[in-house]
């Protein structure tokens, strides 16, 4: 199937290209005719020159075409909304403009001094009137082939951003449902169970607790950010169930002034970096972590930080992390920042203010 698009893609662009050589190539022949046209008493006919001045014509107007096409690509590529800026736009038009004028004239001068015509520099009378035409024509077909090309690319952006958007979405949900893997119930049922046998009372703040983290999971469905305060209850609720396990040796340790908890951040940010500690070290009496929680002074970055207490033959996949420096990317073009200073791994977050 990938094979089947990639040829039907290539058969585009080569279409595209010949489309465009034809184009340049009608432009070549239209100032030859009118050159000729207008200064062809002036000279005597020769055919074999005509036809050098001919392919020279042509091949200048070809590279001139397809320079503007691979500008207008490269553009593109470098910065995508640049045909959406109509500053720009009208700066590059009027730039195109000038370069054309003076190819125009230059080919001219060309012609006249290739087919003998005298004085070659002068373009005043007929030669005004040539260049007046064949730079209006000119000007109308590039910028309508720059205007489709603009056109087409912004429509492929949109079209690009939607289908990345609804991919994206569908896809993190499907990976927040999966973060609360099946290890992770079957761990809580069966504390539940012992709880139940030794303490009923909390057997049933364990049962609330587990009820809260999974109807917070279902609620995210549809949300792009969440509040940090939401985040932070939800990794109450996410903690108990581990403390309950782990006992007093795992703890969360949260220094948030009140005006960063009405910042954004996505959804379940802060379950999957606790659950990375907990899935990569080594917890307990003897190995006790705390999982720091502290906003920069600017208030525009909250740091995860905790000891480091790393479990033998447990390689960390970095998938968590990469995905969720992904989801930052695609949300609002900025990313995570991951240290390690000593034996403290950090992750700095950005936080979201709308």
């Amino acid at each position: 199937m990938v094979d089947k698009e990639q040829r039907r893609y290539r058969r585009a662009q080569v279409m595209n290209n010949l489309m465009m050589a034809v184009l340049f190539t009608g432009m070549g022949l239209f100032l030859h005719a009118l050159v000729v046209y207008f200064f062809g008493e002036e000279h005597a006919p020769n055919a074999e020159m005509e036809a050098k001045a001919l392919l020279i014509v042509i091949t200048t107007f070809n590279v001139f075409g397809f320079s503007i096409v691979w500008v207008n690509s490269y553009l593109k590529r470098r910065s995508p909304l640049f045909f959406g800026d109509m500053g720009k736009m009208i700066w590059s038009s009027i730039l195109i403009a000038v370069i054309l004028l003076l190819l125009n004239y230059g080919t001219v001068v060309f012609l006249k001094w290739f087919l003998g015509i005298r004085p070659p520099e002068s373009v005043l009378g007929q030669g005004v009137m040539v260049l007046i035409i064949t730079w209006l024509i000119e000007m109308f077909i590039v910028i309508l082939l720059l205007a489709l090309h603009s056109s087409r690319h912004m429509l492929n952006l949109y079209r690009e951003k939607e289908q990345m958007k609804e991919t994206v979405s569908k896809a993190q949900y499907l990976a927040l449902q999966k973060q609360l893997n099946p290890h992770f119930l079957f761990n809580s049922l069966n504390t539940l169970i012992a709880e139940i046998h030794y303490d009923p009372e909390n057997a049933a703040k364990f049962t609330q607790n587990l009820s809260d983290v999974y109807r917070y999971v279902l609620q995210q469905e549809d949300k792009e950010y969440v509040s940090l305060s939401e985040e932070l209850a939800f990794l109450d609720s996410y903690m108990f169930l581990h403390r309950v396990r782990l006992g007093d040796s795992f703890g969360l340790v949260k220094q948030i002034p009140q005006e960063a908890l009405a910042a954004k951040l996505p959804p379940l940010t802060l379950q999957l970096l606790a659950e990375n500690v907990v899935k990569h070290n080594y917890i307990d009496d003897t190995n006790p972590i705390d999982i720091r929680l502290t906003v920069s002074p600017d208030g525009q970055t909250l740091a995860v930080a905790n000891e480091m207490h790393p479990k033998q033959g447990v390689q960390p996949s970095g998938k968590g992390l990469n995905n969720l420096a992904e989801r930052y990317r695609f949300l609002c073009d900025r990313t995570i920042d991951i240290q390690k200073t000593g034996s403290v791994f950090t992750v700095l977050i950005p936080l979201i203010y709308e």
